[in-house]
């Protein structure tokens, strides 16, 4: 017996060693490592995701590249999937499988079909349907309209403005060609750009109201939408030495060109009806050229009804979009890190410290120290003060500079929304409510 029984234990081994072995060639074979499911199993039941904890924590089915926050709902956005958690517990809803998808209105996620044109407009809750459109090739989406963008084969393209709870078409306008930059979820606006791209994704993860004026271009033609009347305004031709976008009610336009002491950079602002010039500046460096040339190659930088520009005496400024006038201006060694069209953010040139300057000529808002480590962004909803080297992160509020978060941790923010934030950590996600939010 005792014999048998070394027999066995020894057979058992050589199984168990055959399994592993057997384990260790397919994670080579197919490139799968255990190890990192397992650290992230591990690190989900054995710490928070921050300290103090937010409301709830849960695991998505994949890495979140933003989420959307509704009243009710968590919708996390992950490349070729969506899900939607419950907002008040983080319980389980729904998940599909998409091309694309978008939050819009106040509980509408916008799922596109895996192939092909068309998509579902489903309950950010509930994953029901609220609508279809068939044969939409991508959308605009916003807190009050959806813009769906829709090219018939071999048909001309056309904007209709939708309801986002109902679908309901409120106007169509025809786009003049077709442009495949447009198709997706909230591809191909011309609008003025936000510095720090890298928080692109969480600042359109939550739709803001529809402006008035919008603007997209086809094959170097500017095409300008009044939103409220539904009718296209203008559509003007855009040289090739220069970068147009529509900021507030007007069409701001940056025109390089070579003279003998370098650049020479004009920016002006035209009235979206009639191309008329409302206002011009000389000596401003909108942060549009790159390369040797002085053709502008990027969209202009700014936020809300300003743009953010250099002086000649590397003074960096904010101006108006609406009528050129400098809104707020930076000491000097200060950078404007962004504006929300209310506030300009600044910092010092040693990194620590950031100022918000008001653009309505009240001066400065507010201060604050930061570690020179620290990054900062700029949300619609607050400024935020990330910190990997401490492990912190603190939001601010924008035209007072009052802390409504400070919390320890490693996970990035990938929402924001008035109420508060949803962090995340790999697959990780959880929620934290602002202070005096419910």
């Amino acid at each position: 017996m005792a014999k048998r029984s070394i027999g066995s234990r020894i057979e058992t081994g050589l199984g168990c060693f055959g399994i592993i072995a057997l384990a260790v060639t397919l994670a080579i074979v197919f490139k799968w490592n255990p190890w990192l499911e397992a650290r992230e199993w591990l690190d989900e039941r054995t710490s928070t995701l921050s300290e103090p904890k937010g409301a709830w924590t849960q695991r998505v089915a994949g890495t979140p590249d933003a989420a959307g926050i509704t009243d009710t709902a968590v919708v996390a956005f992950m490349g070729d999937m969506v899900e939607s958690r419950a907002r008040n517990n983080g319980e389980f809803k729904w998940r599909k499988e998409t091309d694309w998808a978008a939050l819009a209105g106040t509980s509408t996620v916008l799922v596109s079909k895996v192939s092909g044109k068309g998509f579902d407009a489903v309950d950010a809750l509930s994953g029901s349907t609220k609508w279809t459109d068939p044969d939409g090739d991508g959308a605009w989406t916003y807190r009050d309209a959806v813009l769906t963008v829709d090219c018939p084969k071999g048909g001309a393209c056309t904007i209709a403005n939708r309801d986002p709870d109902s679908g309901a078409v409120r106007w169509k306008v025809p786009m003049g060609g077709t442009n495949r930059a447009l198709y997706g979820g909230n591809s191909g606006r011309s609008a003025p750009r936000n510095l720090d791209e890298r928080w692109n994704d969480v600042r359109h993860a939550n739709p803001l109201p529809m402006p008035r004026y919008l603007g997209y271009l086809v094959e170097r033609k500017l095409h300008v939408v009044d939103t409220a009347a539904g009718r296209k305004l203008r559509e003007e031709t855009v040289p090739n030495d220069s970068r147009a976008v529509v900021a507030a009610n007007r069409i701001v336009r940056v025109a390089g060109s070579v003279i003998s002491t370098g650049c020479r950079i004009v920016v002006s602002g035209r009235d979206p009806g009639s191309g008329q010039q409302a206002w011009q500046k000389d000596g401003y460096d909108l942060r549009t050229t790159g390369g040797a040339g002085c053709e502008p190659r990027n969209d202009p930088p700014g936020g809300g009804t300003a743009l953010i520009a250099t002086r000649l005496d590397q003074r960096q400024v904010l101006l108006s979009a609406v009528d050129g006038r400098e809104l707020a201006v930076a000491n000097p060694g200060e950078t404007i890190l962004g504006t929300d069209g209310q506030v300009g953010v600044v910092r010092a040139g040693d990194g620590k410290k950031i100022r918000g300057l008001r653009l309505d000529g009240g001066g400065q808002a507010w201060a604050r120290d930061v570690q020179s480590s620290a990054k900062v962004g700029v949300t619609p909803y607050a400024i935020f003060i990330t910190d990997a080297a401490v492990g912190r992160v603190i939001a601010v509020d924008a035209a007072s500079g009052q802390v409504r978060l400070d919390v320890k941790t490693g996970a990035e923010v990938v929402g924001v929304h008035p109420d508060g934030v949803v962090l995340g950590r790999g697959r990780t996600i959880g929620f934290s409510s602002f202070s005096g939010s419910g």
